[in-house]
């Protein structure tokens, strides 16, 4: 089951105990490095699950959970780009339509996740458009996006919104120190990163701290909204 980090389960809650009125189509948006594709993926589960509870949470013991964590569930999609820098495109989105227009193989539903959303070409987007106006039953589409602005209105206007906030200062500081080797770093990492623990993590991985000028330099392309963890190459949505 997907790991839910501590300042998402207020989140994961509120979706958890709608299960049963949950929309068709959800656009999770916040910060890069927050972990929204971990509730993405942990909400799927529950979709897709035999036995999920009254707080939305899947049984972990279901076929389709044992499908699920084998990572060959037939009822669940996850489209990202084919290799970090690069768009999701429309090929990737049409089967993702052909695939909705079947009936769920195993499961009672079909969950689908696109991360990062933001990322589908402007063909790609106006694919998925068609999929959102007619929805198939038993389909849930998740978008997962850090900069929702540049996806088109349109399919904004059909999803959900789903907000993910930055946890408190002295919540992200208490998580991240004790991953770091030199926890007095924690606060500078968070600052270079705009308060996102999971991107502040990654940026400790990537480029260790103890270069000379790291953190100023990061803490420059932060200010300048560069894409630190796009850069990295590694999935921290």
């Amino acid at each position: 089951m997907a790991v839910i980090y501590p300042w998402n389960e207020s989140v994961r809650r509120r979706l958890g105990v709608r299960m049963a009125q949950l929309p068709h189509a959800m656009l999770f948006v916040g910060p890069r490095g927050l972990g929204k594709t971990q509730v993405a993926q942990h909400l799927a589960q529950a979709l897709l699950c035999d036995q999920v509870d009254a707080n939305g949470v899947a049984c972990g013991a279901c076929k389709s959970c044992f499908l699920f964590a084998a990572g060959n569930h037939p009822d669940f999609t996850l489209v990202a780009p084919p290799e970090p820098g690069k768009n999701i495109a429309v090929e990737q989105i049409r089967a993702l339509g052909e695939l909705a227009a079947l009936k769920p193989h195993t499961a009672k539903r079909r969950a689908m996740i696109l991360a990062p959303a933001d990322a589908m070409n402007v063909f790609a987007a106006n694919s998925l458009l068609k999929l959102l106006e007619e929805p198939p039953p038993e389909n849930y589409l998740i978008l997962v996006s850090a900069r929702p602005a540049r996806l088109p209105a349109t399919i904004r206007s059909r999803c959900t919104r789903v907000v993910f906030p930055v946890p408190a200062p002295t919540d992200a500081l208490a998580w991240l120190a004790p991953q770091l080797p030199d926890s007095a770093t924690a606060a500078e990492l968070l600052n270079a990163t705009e308060g996102a623990p999971l991107a502040a993590l990654n940026l400790a991985e990537e480029w260790p701290a103890r270069t000379p000028g790291l953190l100023a330099d990061t803490t420059a392309v932060a200010a300048g909204k560069f894409e630190i963890a796009l850069r990295l190459g590694k999935p921290v949505e």
